[in-house]
C-alpha cells in the first residue's frame, strides 16, 4: 500500500527518509525547499549528490525515492 502525503511539508527535515543531515547535504546542490524536492528528478539529483557529495552511496537515491512517495 501506498503512503500519499497530504499536503506539502514546511521542511525537508518533515518528510520520510530526510533528515537533518540528509537536509544540509541537499543544500549543497541547491536543495533547500520541499518544492525543490519534488520538482527534482531523483536520478538526477543522485548524479549531481554523487558529483558534489564525497560518500554518497546508493542509498542515497532509495532515500530521495522513498522521500518523494512517502515511504520508508
Amino acid at each position: 500500500m501506498n503512503s500519499v502525503m497530504i499536503g506539502t511539508p514546511k521542511y525537508l527535515h518533515d518528510w520520510k527518509n530526510i533528515g537533518a543531515k540528509c537536509e544540509q547535504t541537499l543544500a549543497r546542490v541547491g536543495i533547500n525547499t520541499p518544492q525543490q524536492l519534488q520538482a527534482a528528478a531523483p536520478f538526477n539529483l543522485y548524479a549531481q549528490l554523487r558529483r558534489h557529495v564525497p560518500g554518497t552511496s546508493l542509498v542515497a537515491l532509495y532515500a530521495l525515492i522513498g522521500a518523494l512517495e512517502n515511504r520508508h
